[in-house]
């Protein structure tokens, strides 16, 4: 619900369920007035037919051919699997296995095959779900560790720049009127709320020493031995053994994937997936070619450097310092011109007291179903006391609204103190997938 007349609707320009799900979705390019084609009228119908044409519409057809067989079947459930072996690198066959649950404290168990893999078939489970792997040798044979298999990482792709088109007035003369319209509630607000909108500080010195916060205290203690030419720790971005730990990382690039920024990860041709910079790449002049330099303990890796550094135990890492701009990577010479990679391994003196667990354990969160948030709604059966005037231009957003089992909905709001005509939109699905949309107007005097 909102006021129209203090932010006026330009039904062609505007996006609704329709324009969302039924046009925008089937074409990559720009419209600028999506709500226009779905006008009841000839005309519009026509440019909808050209903008089809000009935008790149097209349909996938896949015709049934005989003897054609799929070789990937569709997934229909969530599977964890891996790999048991011994210290010395031995498969553990017939080993029992069990995979808990440490939210619900639920339990499964498996038997390993004669290689040490096994496999955790039909799970459902929600995103960053903490598990935990633990092997029925612990207490009676020799030391094991269990290893997971990688999940596949999605590269991410770059956006391209967003080409503003149209017309360009119309976009002015909107926010210049959403900007009015903010000014004057702030002036308002300023008279009636005289001295509560701001507090006015004494004079504060300062003369302790600022506290380090654990963050910093962790990139002190784990760059302590980087052997990074441009200083431990001077680098774009760092990551701790503590990081990795906390995150239930199983290895760097699938760690790095989603937290790095300014990287995006690109298949080798190996099964596995690089680092590279975002920005334009420069010449990489010798550098292994595959993303980011790589620098091992102060060594760069100059062959297969991410095959080599897949093999390092993921719990044997310091830290990870990502060096993107050339005022930390020009150290490096030419070899750093698109970004340097600095792993540091664990010193004695740096183990994590977290990390001191029984072997034939293994903590890990692997990715799961989408766990949907909720869109916000504000809480309008608040009262408050103000005496200054309710200058709302949105006057109600219902993020959901259930029918019951007649069909039949009802909400309640306040109306704002300005007068005007009032907008309500109301959109919607059934189980379906019909849409529904109705516009309302009514009056405030």
């Amino acid at each position: 619900v909102i006021n129209e007349t203090e932010v006026p609707v330009d039904e062609n320009t505007e996006s609704t369920i329709y324009t969302s799900l039924l046009l925008k979705g089937e074409l990559k390019g720009n419209i600028e007035q999506p709500n226009y084609y779905f006008s009841n009228n000839t005309k519009a119908k026509a440019d909808l037919d050209i903008l089809m044409l000009t935008q790149g519409y097209g349909r996938y057809e896949q015709e049934a051919a005989e003897g054609l067989v799929n070789i990937y079947q569709p997934e229909k459930d969530l599977s964890i699997a891996g790999r048991v072996m011994t210290l010395w690198n031995k498969p553990m066959a017939s080993d029992k296995i069990f995979l808990i649950n440490k939210t619900t404290s639920g339990m499964i168990d498996t038997l390993t095959d004669k290689d040490g893999y096994f496999t955790f078939n039909n799970l459902a489970f929600k995103d960053s779900t903490a598990f935990m792997l633990r092997t029925a040798t612990i207490n009676n044979k020799d030391n094991v560790t269990i290893a997971i298999n990688e999940q596949q990482i999605t590269p991410l792709q770059q956006q391209g720049a967003v080409t503003v088109r149209g017309n360009q007035n119309m976009l002015t003369d909107t926010l210049s009127s959403a900007t009015v319209l903010n000014r004057e509630a702030l002036t308002r607000r300023a008279k009636y709320e005289q001295g509560q909108h701001g507090i006015m500080l004494k004079e504060v010195n300062i003369n302790r020493q600022r506290i380090k916060s654990p963050k910093e205290l962790a990139i002190e203690k784990y760059t302590k031995y980087s052997q990074n030419l441009a200083g431990p720790g001077a680098a774009d971005q760092i990551f701790t053994a503590e990081d990795l730990y906390d995150n239930y990382a199983t290895s760097i690039t699938s760690f790095l994937n989603g937290k790095a920024t300014g990287l995006e990860f690109k298949p080798d041709g190996n099964g596995d997936y690089v680092p590279f910079l975002l920005r334009a790449r420069a010449q990489t002049f010798g550098k292994p070619v595959g993303g980011l330099a790589v620098v091992l303990d102060g060594v760069m890796i100059m062959t297969d450097a991410y095959k080599t550094l897949k093999e390092v135990p993921i719990e044997r890492i310091a830290s990870i310092e990502i060096l993107r701009n050339l005022s930390y990577a020009a150290a490096y010479g030419s070899r750093g011109a698109s970004g340097v990679l600095v792993v540091t391994t664990l010193r004695g003196d740096q183990q994590d007291t977290r990390r001191d667990k029984p072997p034939g354990l293994l903590n890990f969160m692997p990715k799961g179903y989408y766990n949907i948030h909720e869109f916000y709604s504000p809480k309008y059966n608040v009262v408050i006391n103000n005496p200054a005037p309710d200058s709302r231009t949105t006057i109600y957003w219902q993020p959901v609204l259930q029918p019951g089992k007649d069909g039949k909905a009802s909400f309640e709001y306040f109306n704002a103190d300005s007068k005007g005509s009032y907008r309500i939109v109301v959109e919607g699905m059934d189980n379906n997938g019909n849409l529904a949309r109705q516009v309302y107007r009514y009056k405030v005097e």
